[in-house]
């Protein structure tokens, strides 16, 4: 077995990074602009323009990265709590206001819940934009689908967030005149919810559901239960049309503990655990890790990117005011991130006189990061950071053979980032075969029969073979993980791939050569 590095492979994997062009990219960083005069709070002599920090985010950015929802805060006209808009903003056409009064159509949390993939739909608690359809007030519509549902006709019922599509919403019905706190998805427009069952681990007490997995099948958020002498406990939960798993310990409720986001198929969560002493830690759950706590004290992840693998949120400066935006990816482990753009970035000029205080959201491909910011006049202000567009990618060529287990079609699980693990899977593979991983850095296409006499017909080698391995195969697939070094010398290199399978006759001589469709694949950044 050859390793993944050799000599020739190492040269031309430089050669190919000095010739790419993407290398020399820069970040931006970008503040959002409020149309609005700032909000000055009397009581305490705050500025408000765009965003505004706390628990609840109030800044979210589409999944295509292009779109970013915030609030705006326009100045008192009486003292008391400042009047607040909804507004979307794009490169191209700056700031647009999509509610002008959030006092008037939100009924708990005024700040956007959720947001679709491409920008062109915007929840809150009780309310929905669309590019197309505008504003529209789901105050009456909400409360209807709950009494319809059997709820108490004043139940107070909430959107908590949206899926990718925005076809899906996820939150939470109380209905105090009953004792009954449910959660639910509603596709949106459709005549009745779905109400969420309760696992009995838990019971009917308190749930308040956060997050909703890209493809709408997964929710996450947080149990309160009453402690046994006092207080209340809380537990990070996921939930499906299954029922509730628990993925954190029993906390006691100084500091929130629950799962603030999850990723495209519901198989990361991230969010915040209450530790020892009342403190709390940013978290990451995955089903082979468990739940694994990364943050400092006082650190809160509160957004995922599709794979899970860029997390964002924010941090307690024990001894300075106020917090501190975070990223995290396995690559760079806990990065500050204003450290983070200035060091590495060069973005020092930039962020001349601004303190980011909050990290709330990040794209699909983890390379846009929203949050919240006090500008050089000292009023919080709404950010964009957008990373160069070095995305990785993976194309599909040539013809996948058949076996005995069905098609052997090679697909892409995890693309590669530079300082992460690509992962790849082949379909149609046999434990009692050997299947083999051939990678190179060029395309072939030559007939296995005319390899070898036990090559299949029809079957071609795909992939000049420069580098080989046995995989493992476990439920009908083998699986190849692909540890891409954290050089940026390799960012925009091109590799190949493809599974062959052969298989042996009872007397354990070769039987049957056959292989997989080819992967081509460029290593890009978070």
């Amino acid at each position: 077995m050859r390793n993944f590095l050799s000599l020739r492979s190492a040269v031309i994997l430089v050669a190919a990074s000095l010739l790419s062009p993407s290398a020399a990219a820069q970040a931006v960083f970008t503040p959002i602009p409020s149309p609005f005069q700032p909000a000055i709070m009397p009581y305490d002599g705050s500025c408000y323009a765009s965003g505004g920090s706390g628990g609840w985010s109030t800044v979210r950015v589409s999944a295509d990265g292009n779109t970013v929802a915030a609030v705006v805060y326009r100045p008192l006209l009486v003292p008391g709590a400042a009047p607040r808009s909804a507004v979307v903003w794009t490169e191209a056409g700056g700031t647009q206001v999509i509610a002008q009064d959030l006092f008037a159509i939100s009924s708990e949390y005024f700040v956007p819940t959720g947001i679709s993939a491409d920008g062109n739909t915007v929840f809150g608690d009780q309310w929905m934009w669309n590019r197309t359809t505008g504003l529209q007030s789901l105050s009456q519509t909400l409360r209807s689908l709950a009494t319809n549902a059997g709820y108490f006709f004043g139940s107070q019922i909430l959107i908590f967030s949206s899926s990718q599509n925005g076809s899906v919403v996820t939150g939470i019905v109380e209905d105090t005149i009953n004792n009954r706190k449910d959660y639910f998805l509603w596709q949106v427009g459709s005549p009745q919810l779905q109400i969420l069952p309760t696992n009995a681990q838990f019971g009917p007490d308190y749930y308040r559901f956060h997050a909703i997995s890209g493809n709408g099948l997964v929710v996450g958020g947080s149990v309160q239960q009453p402690a046994p002498q006092f207080g209340s406990l809380y537990t990070a939960v996921m939930v499906t049309a299954a029922g509730s798993t628990a993925i954190s310990t029993q906390a006691r409720g100084c500091n929130f503990t629950g799962v603030w986001d999850l990723n495209f198929d519901g198989s990361v969560a991230v969010g915040t655990q209450e530790t020892s002493g009342c403190s709390m830690s940013a978290f990451r759950w995955t089903p082979a890790g468990g739940l694994v706590a990364f943050g400092p004290g006082g650190s809160a992840a509160y957004a995922c990117d599709a794979t899970g693998d860029v997390v964002v949120g924010d941090y307690i400066n024990f001894g300075v005011a106020g917090t501190k935006p975070f990223l995290w990816t396995p690559t760079l482990g806990f990065r500050d991130l204003q450290s983070e753009l200035v060091a590495r970035w060069n973005l020092g000029g930039a962020l001349q006189g601004w303190t980011l205080l909050s990290a709330t959201d990040v794209s699909a491909d983890g390379r846009v990061i929203v949050g919240t910011a006090r500008n050089p006049a000292g009023c919080e202000q709404a950010f964009v950071v957008r990373f160069p567009a070095n995305p990785a990618s993976v194309v599909s060529y040539g013809v996948a053979c058949v076996s005995a287990q069905g098609t052997m079609q090679l697909q892409s699980i995890r693309p590669p980032y530079v300082g992460n693990v690509a992962e790849t899977r082949c379909a149609g593979a046999s434990p009692t075969a050997l299947q083999i991983g051939v990678l190179g850095f060029g395309p072939v296409s030559v007939p296995f029969d005319a390899i070898l006499p036990q090559g299949v017909a029809g079957c071609d080698l795909l992939v000049a073979p420069d580098q080989d391995r046995w995989l493992s195969v476990t439920n009908g697939s083998a699986t190849w993980l692909l540890p891409i070094p954290a050089q940026q010398a390799l960012l925009g290199v091109t590799y190949w791939q493809q599974v062959v399978r052969l298989d042996a006759a009872a007397n354990g001589l070769l039987q049957s050569v056959r292989g997989s469709n080819g992967l081509q694949s460029t290593i890009g950044r978070y």
